[in-house]
């Protein structure tokens, strides 16, 4: 399931093909690691409840929720901001989706690409 999610929203929302590299190659380390040290939360010792891991791994879980939603806020705040000051520009919807999309093509970064949005 988490894999599956990250080959969704990393490319995506990241453009420019080293971003979009770095980033996803973080996102697969970040997995990986997490993977390794969530398996030693659990001691032998805590058996057969086991209540440090299992509070370890709630509170893991509760802070990705909240960051995921923090994510999803920032992404919304910026596709907003952004729709706004393409309107004041003044360019009709199908010139900026040319401009976004010539951007694209010229390797142009998320940031600094203007007319990039962010899928929710």
């Amino acid at each position: 399931m988490v894999q599956h999610a990250e080959k969704k929203l990393v490319p995506s929302n990241v453009a420019g093909r080293t971003k979009k590299t770095l980033i996803s190659s973080a996102t697969f380390l970040g997995y990986c690691v997490g993977n390794m040290v969530g398996s030693q939360i659990f001691k032998t010792k805590d058996a057969p409840q086991y209540l440090p891991g299992t509070i370890g791994a709630a509170t893991c879980c509760g802070l990705e929720c909240i960051l995921i939603c923090l994510w999803r806020g920032y992404y919304m705040w910026q596709n907003r901001r952004r729709d706004r000051l393409a309107t004041a520009s003044g360019l009709s919807k199908e010139e900026q989706e040319r401009l976004g999309r010539e951007m694209g093509e010229r390797d142009v970064t998320d940031m600094k690409n203007p007319y990039f949005r962010y899928t929710m």
